[in-house]
């Protein structure tokens, strides 16, 4: 039998394999729905360069923030065994809750970074139609206990 340690961290690279979150069906984000109308990347009306651009983009971003992902996940996962470790002491509490904060920044970066460059080959027109990808993908939790 694998130990407990090596089990999660199977898990947790497992999950950063998944799809990077998938928007509404109907193309649109926000309370509001229709009335906040605004278009996924995919639902927009692009030229064949631009949908090659675009291709090329995701190719450059998304292998990294998904390493991103997995090495915050990892650090949700230390951080969780230091707390439960009666052994721990704050200063390795506090160093582990500072590296999945560099990380968190790094990974919000590396998203802005994306947005900029899909934003520089999009019209006008475009960008007034296109949801932007602020304040979409993991739901923010907290530190409370969750199902």
């Amino acid at each position: 039998m694998m130990p407990i340690w090596r089990s999660t961290v199977l898990v947790a690279v497992l999950l950063t394999l998944l799809p990077l979150p998938v928007s509404a069906r109907d193309g649109t984000h926000g309370r509001l729905g229709r009335l906040n109308a605004c278009n996924d990347l995919e639902a927009l009306p692009l030229s064949d360069d631009q949908r090659t651009a675009v291709r090329s983009i995701e190719t450059g971003h998304v292998a990294g923030l998904i390493a991103l992902r997995r090495d915050i996940m990892l650090r949700h996962i230390e951080l969780r065994q230091l707390l439960r470790d009666p052994l721990s002491d704050e200063i390795k509490v506090r160093a582990k809750a500072g590296e999945i904060g560099e990380l968190q920044q790094r990974f919000r970066d590396r998203m802005i970074d994306y947005q900029l460059a899909i934003r520089a080959m999009l019209t006008p027109e475009q960008l007034a139609r296109w949801c932007t990808m602020v304040n979409v993908g993991w739901p923010s939790r907290g530190w409370g206990p969750h199902p």
